[in-house]
């Protein structure tokens, strides 16, 4: 497993999911409006579903972003200011619509490296998510009939 440090702010609680057994992404779940909220993911944690920490407050709307089975989360982009302003969640099969508000002086980019997905969020937050990072793992090999 590699960490990708948070970008963002500099206020709010640093904390990482706890990643180890984690084999796949489920859903990311984010609450959003000017900024971004909350995010959570949900995984299969050695084989079974389950929510990882929630980072983040209980305000702006709330949205799941919903991955296939043989889907994976393997990137997150936006903007950024004293707080996460967007986020834009990418898999090796599609983008997500813009999560967020359009403000943010900077831009981010986090991606997995090749052969890589991303397993849990390392995050710096309060009410808002004030910094974004993410914990990847190699790619589950493929499943053959």
């Amino acid at each position: 497993m590699a960490e990708i440090v948070p970008v963002g702010g500099r206020s709010g609680i640093l904390r990482k999911d706890p990643c180890d057994g984690v084999k796949k992404v489920i859903a990311v779940l984010i609450s959003s409006g000017l900024l971004v909220d909350y995010m959570q993911l949900l995984v299969y944690h050695h084989g079974t579903p389950g929510a990882m920490v929630g980072h983040g407050g209980d305000g702006g709307h709330f949205a799941p972003f919903v991955l296939a089975d043989d889907e994976y989360l393997t990137g997150l982009t936006g903007k950024y200011g004293m707080y996460v302003n967007s986020v834009v969640l990418h898999t090796n099969m599609r983008t997500s619509q813009r999560f967020g508000g359009n403000s943010g002086e900077r831009e981010y980019e986090i991606h997995a490296g090749h052969g890589e997905h991303i397993v849990g969020l390392f995050c710096r937050s309060d009410i808002y998510i004030d910094a974004i990072g993410a914990v990847t793992a190699p790619l589950p090999p493929p499943k053959y009939p």
